[in-house]
């Protein structure tokens, strides 16, 4: 979607209108695009803020799936979600902090010191 055209608050009424049945589920990108697993600060758009405000049933779960080679040929990949009950207003902070909290018990070690 083009940001800051009308088919974007259609949307968002649209996504709203989703969530009033309990049993549908949306997934969204707050930051507006899809970005590395490893990105310090996200930045979030105003549309989950709407989403949140205008959706009275509306439940947000936080997700952050880490990739990890340790020294296997495959890799592994750990999920975490967290269920958020804050204001709209501070699901960016709270986000960017669960998500170091994620990275934190992803992070490697050397000397006993965690690298991330």
């Amino acid at each position: 979607m083009d940001r800051g055209k009308r088919d974007v608050a259609e949307s968002l009424r649209y996504s709203c209108k989703i969530l009033e049945n309990p049993a549908n589920a949306l997934l969204i990108f707050p930051q507006g695009e899809v970005e590395s697993l490893y990105t310090n600060d996200f930045s979030f758009m105003k549309g989950a803020r709407y989403i949140m405000d205008h959706s009275a049933a509306c439940r947000v779960w936080m997700n952050v799936n880490l990739i990890n080679y340790y020294s296997l040929k495959k890799p592994v990949l750990n999920i975490y979600l967290k269920r958020y009950h804050g204001e709209s207003g501070l699901l960016q902070e709270s986000f960017n902090l669960f998500a170091r909290e994620c990275r934190q018990k992803e992070s490697p070690k050397i000397n006993g010191k965690k690298l991330l």
